[in-house]
């Protein structure tokens, strides 16, 4: 059994939602993380996990234009519009999986691309 935390936060201008997910090993989550923005000028949706006090980047969303790290391809994948949304799935969960899942905007012009 893998336990998600998703770091939920509600803000005026900034969801994540759920605030837990319970999967059993072998099983996805499809789209199952979502986040949500209404910050004019921040079209970079980026994706972390924690976990044992570890941070990892796992990828972001620039525009519309997706950018994984290569450890997590396969594993990991999302989608969306970076100025508005985005949607994490986990395929094949294994007990590595269970961890905090979030996203954070930047503020970038959809060419410029994502610093990090």
């Amino acid at each position: 059994m893998s336990a998600f935390s998703t770091g939920a936060s509600k803000t005026n201008s900034v969801l994540q939602t759920p605030s837990f997910i319970i999967k059993r090993t072998g099983e996805s989550v499809a789209r199952g993380i979502n986040c949500s923005h209404s910050i004019t000028g921040y079209y970079v949706i980026l994706w972390y996990k924690q976990q044992q006090g570890a941070l990892k980047l796992l990828g972001y969303l620039n525009g519309d234009a997706v950018n994984l790290e290569e450890d997590v391809k396969g594993k990991i994948s999302f989608d969306g519009e970076g100025n508005k949304h985005s949607s994490l799935t986990i395929s094949n969960l294994t007990i590595n999986d269970s961890g905090v899942y979030f996203c954070a905007w930047d503020i970038h012009s959809e060419q410029s691309g994502a610093k990090r």
